[in-house]
């Protein structure tokens, strides 16, 4: 490992995102850092952020998505240089956002108080998506890797329990992965995916 310049200090980075060769973290207090040398270097890219508690990141086309807690979604055209508030649609009290992803050409959003939105124009405006049944009391985790989606959702049954789906054709279907695990209480985080592999991390 070596040390970077410029990084995010004093905040939790949430994660991480990328487009057209600039990847960019996201944080808790202190919004979005990019770098467009493999991460030697970072700034702020936060031009037109109003609120800094970025909790993820999604991209679309030439388009990167920030989703916030109390402000809704940000999108930069610019590979970060400046962003957009774009919050149409969405109800004020579903601004506390979860998580933003993309299944096709479409994107999702979804709220902590379970709000589900879902957009056909980049982000632009947004209307109600009912989600599938197979989100039962939330969803708690999404993780791409080329055309394979993961999806990991809460449910209740004999205690606390999630499920983890999977999906090679952007959401058209899903298989419940973790059908064949014991009955005892998963709750996983974590979800990757390498060499051919799934792995999850849960206790």
């Amino acid at each position: 490992w070596n040390s970077v310049n410029g990084g995010p200090q004093t905040t939790v980075v949430r994660g991480f995102s990328s487009i057209s060769g600039t990847i960019f973290a996201f944080t808790s207090s202190k919004g979005v850092y990019r770098s467009a040398d493999g991460g030697a270097n970072w700034s702020e890219a936060n031009s037109g952020i109003s609120n800094l508690n970025v909790i993820w990141m999604e991209t679309i086309n030439t388009k990167i998505i920030a989703a916030t807690i109390g402000a809704g979604v940000f999108i930069s055209n610019d590979n970060g240089a400046s962003w957009v508030q774009s919050n149409s649609g969405i109800a004020g009290g579903d601004l506390n956002a979860s998580f933003v992803w993309r299944m096709g050409t479409t994107l999702y959003y979804y709220a902590q108080g379970g709000g589900s939105y879902s957009s056909t124009d980049e982000g632009a405006n947004w209307i109600v998506w009912t989600k599938p049944s197979i989100f039962g009391l939330g969803l708690t985790e999404i993780y791409r890797n080329g055309s394979h989606l993961y999806l990991e959702s809460r449910h209740f049954a004999g205690g606390l329990k999630d499920s983890i789906y999977f999906s090679s054709n952007e959401g058209a279907n899903w298989t419940n992965i973790t059908a064949n695990l014991s009955a005892a209480d998963l709750n996983a985080s974590g979800i990757t995916e390498f060499g051919g592999y799934a792995f999850i991390a849960y206790n």
